[in-house]
């Protein structure tokens, strides 16, 4: 399985939370305010993440997909999307 340590760690000297903070481990997301990412396929990820950062997508409460996207790189984003792209949910924690 791939890793993207944005994904499930994050990057505090570049002040990226990890993914998972909002969306679960592996993606497994909060309907109905926050979407899955496991399964999306990658081009539609690095897409919607590319509208984060231009500011194009601004339909978050918080502002928080536009910072956090902000301060991906371009192989960060390639890394995310190609994480998310192969993830199954982990099971829910009881």
């Amino acid at each position: 399985m791939l890793f993207a340590r944005e994904a499930e760690v994050g990057d505090p000297a570049r002040r990226v939370q990890a993914c998972s903070n909002c969306h679960g481990p592996r993606g497994r997301g909060a309907l109905p305010a926050i979407p899955p990412l496991w399964g999306q396929s990658a081009r539609y990820l690095t897409a919607q993440l590319r509208a984060w950062q231009l500011g194009d997508r601004k339909n978050d409460g918080g502002s928080q997909m536009g910072s956090v996207a902000a301060r991906l790189d371009d192989a960060s984003i390639a890394a995310v999307a190609a994480y998310y792209a192969q993830a199954r949910p982990s099971e829910p924690t009881k």
